[in-house]
């Protein structure tokens, strides 16, 4: 069924409290209790109203709190995700039941949005860098605390009908202390993202509105200057470099539906900087993308060949094909629909290396819905055209409603041009396949079943690949159940996997797991996890520097135990406890993740990873050790510190990444970044090793123009 949205009677000025007349006229949405027993009545009350003119849609949500100091808030930051309170209003805008943006705040007035995708099918479709221009208003009294929205048509994109439009809206309120939330429409927390998923948004329809085309410049001025020792951080020479930059992004409507972004000479400055990580697998690691230009509608561009396989991965751009990092001398990117079809394009210049010419890179994307709202077919190509090398690869992808929670997904893709080494035999060498069949839920019984095959030439270009040469089988069943009145809720499973070399077909892997976890009903989760697994290693590998593992079949046996703490309190500690073989050896390691939430205006979180890597056959021993902190500050919502410190033993460096942000107003930003990457252990070599690598300073400044 669908609502029609009520109009305003009257002006709204957006103040943070529904006493505007207008309001008063508009009758509150009815809420559910989601979390964390589905049905049961709120133990908080909240009120939501949503109304429209023909330039906006307003909500206005007064979340009244009887707790006495129950109120939670540890951010002002923009578009940070911390823990607390939250108000968030969803929209589904093309109306399809895949993708949708959210808008949300916390009581400290912070402004976060993000988009959407594939009916939020996985953690990965939820983007957090799409921004949008609208308007919030927040408030505190005695009584709980008050958000008040102003969403522009124009920041949003429609598919009208005869002067109609129809989408998908929610809302929904977290009150951090009691682990509640609430929505509206009611949803049933059937699966992990059931809340954040646009096929279970309320349809409505609002008419007479008006969908001006939006267009928006951005430049920017970057100065800076940086010192490093080079080409060898410990051994090199120190030299400086003195940096400016000028650039800038055009954002424009196309169409109602369509938008247009283009960049020049693009800067990354104020980009957050990657975790440090100690990798013991023998696999390259995926590292997320950061920068905001790639992460906006993200999900467009996914195409998932395989576990955590892709066919295009942004992190690519910017890096030469020998790992260089490389400039961005401009790019286009198009994202929207036409007639039906879901279109996602990008082309992208590179700037030159000392090693490498300049590259093309390339990428279109193609989906439509089939079938029914929750099915879809796509398409992608890719290239990589370059003086010395040159890829194309193109991919066929696709996800079927079998009714239910139960779901088909397939992809395949296929490479020509420049591609690894390796026999032409076994399925498929130059190419990738996935079949699913899944349910997708966390309650009651679910299963997964799987084959996914890489071919022993296959390498995408502008992709990512965990494990070449494989073909890879799996299988999981599960079940989860709410065991008490209060809300607690027990899932078990038990899942196996395998791995053949694809053009061998000998076996190469395997991992058999047990699970169960235990959700509180504050919103903390414990877990314990018993893991077989088997390696028959052809080539050796070494996990860290001073350790080693031959090659030869092994067989392994660990547990792993982790707790992750609640939302609500103030102080919180987490951890991941992992305990047994590894290889011919032990591992035994433990991940401390303490956080202090002390206001809106500071929290402070670690990440303490210490590890003990034995191998007594070789008399090798070593203890990996991983620190980080993270500082996040903020004097209000437009004025916001991140720090992030880390250390790590395994490549004797230490860094620090300080980003000081004025948000003056929506694209008119300040940033002030610096950075320094310090030696540890700098006796390891003769004479000692200097005490810094390399330091930075960088101030950006952005100002965006137009509607």
């Amino acid at each position: 069924m669908v609502w029609p949205l009520p109009g305003l009677a009257g002006p709204i000025r957006v103040g943070g409290h529904a006493d505007d007349e207008a309001w008063q006229a508009i009758a509150p949405l009815p809420v559910t209790v989601y979390l964390p027993t589905y049905g049961s009545a709120p133990t908080e009350r909240t009120e939501a109203r949503v109304a429209y003119d023909e330039d906006a849609l307003y909500v206005m949500i007064d979340a009244w709190e009887a707790h006495p100091g129950g109120v939670r808030a540890s951010t002002m930051i923009r578009d940070d995700d911390g823990p607390g309170d939250f108000l968030n209003v969803l929209l589904d805008t093309f109306g399809d039941r895949q993708n949708a943006i959210n808008f949300s705040t916390t009581p400290g007035g912070q402004r976060n949005d993000w988009s959407v995708s594939n009916d939020a099918g996985a953690p990965g479709d939820l983007s957090p860098a799409w921004n949008g221009v609208w308007d919030l208003a927040t408030g505190r009294d005695a009584h709980g605390w008050h958000a008040e929205f102003r969403i522009p048509f124009s920041t949003l994109r429609f598919t009208a009908r005869d002067g109609r439009v129809e989408f998908g809206f929610g809302v929904n309120r977290l009150t951090s202390h009691a682990n509640e939330r609430v929505t509206f429409p009611a949803v049933e927390p059937s699966s992990a993202l059931a809340l954040w998923k646009p096929s279970n948004l309320q349809r409505v329809s609002v008419e007479g509105i008006r969908t001006v085309r939006s267009m928006r410049v951005t430049p920017y001025a970057v100065a800076g200057l940086e010192g490093a020792r080079t080409p060898d951080p410990v051994t090199g020479a120190w030299t400086r470099d003195d940096e400016f930059e000028l650039g800038g992004d055009l954002k424009m409507a196309v169409t109602p539906n369509v938008n247009l972004d283009l960049t020049a000479n693009t800067d990354f400055a104020e980009a957050e900087v990657d975790d440090q990580r100690v990798n013991l697998t023998r696999f390259a690691l995926l590292f997320p993308e950061r920068r905001s230009f790639f992460i906006e509608r993200a999900g467009v561009f996914a195409m998932k060949t395989g576990g955590s396989d892709l066919l295009f991965h942004s992190r690519r751009v910017g890096l030469a094909l020998s790992g260089e990092p490389v400039r961005l001398l401009g790019g286009a990117r198009v994202v929207g629909r036409i007639a039906g079809w879901d279109i996602g394009f990008f082309d992208a210049q590179m700037g030159t290396t000392a090693t490498a010419g300049s590259e093309n890179l390339a990428v279109l994307r193609l989906r439509r819905s089939v079938l029914n709202p929750r099915s879809w077919l796509g398409a992608m190509a890719t290239s990589r055209l370059g003086p010395d090398s040159s890829q194309l690869a193109l991919g066929a992808d696709g996800e079927l409603n079998l009714g239910g929670d139960d779901y088909l997904t397939f992809a395949v893709a296929m490479l020509a041009g420049d591609v690894a080494t390796g026999p032409d035999s076994g399925v498929a060498p130059r190419g990738a396949l996935k079949m699913l069949v899944e349910r997708r839920r966390n309650r009651g019984a679910w299963y997964r079943a799987a084959v996914m095959t890489t071919g022993s030439r296959y390498s995408p270009a502008l992709g990512y690949v965990e494990r070449a040469d494989a073909i890879r089988p799996l299988a999981e069943l599960g079940y989860g159940t709410v065991v008490s009145a209060a809300g607690h809720v027990v899932r078990t499973s038990v899942s196996s996997a395998l791995v053949y070399r694809n053009a061998a077909g000998e076996f190469d892997a395997a991992s058999t797991n047990a699970a169960v976890t235990l959700e509180l009903p504050t919103g903390g989760v414990a877990g314990l996890t018993a893991t077989r697994q088997d390696d028959d290693l052809l080539q050796p590998f070494t996990p860290t520097p001073g350790t080693s593992v031959p090659a030869g079949r092994y067989t392994a046996g660990y547990l792993q135990l982790s707790f992750t703490p609640p939302n609500g309190p103030r102080a919180v500690l987490g951890a991941t406890l992992r305990g047994g073989e590894y290889y011919d050896g032990t591992l035994y390691s433990a991940l401390i993740t303490p956080e202090w939430r002390a206001s809106a205006h500071l929290r402070v979180a670690a990440d303490l990873e210490l590890s003990r890597l034995d191998f007594p056959a070789r008399g090798q021993r070593e203890w990996p050790k991983v620190g980080r902190l993270r500082v996040f500050a903020s004097a209000s919502p437009k004025l916001s510190l991140i720090a992030l410190l880390q250390g790590n033993s395994v490549n004797r460096v230490a860094t620090a990444n300080v980003r000081l942000r004025y948000n003056m107003a929506e694209g008119h930003d300040l940033w002030v970044v610096y950075g320094h990457q310090a030696n540890l252990d700098r006796d390891h070599i003769t004479p000692a090793a200097p005490g810094t690598a390399r330091a930075g300073l960088l101030v950006k400044y952005t100002r965006s123009f137009g509607t």
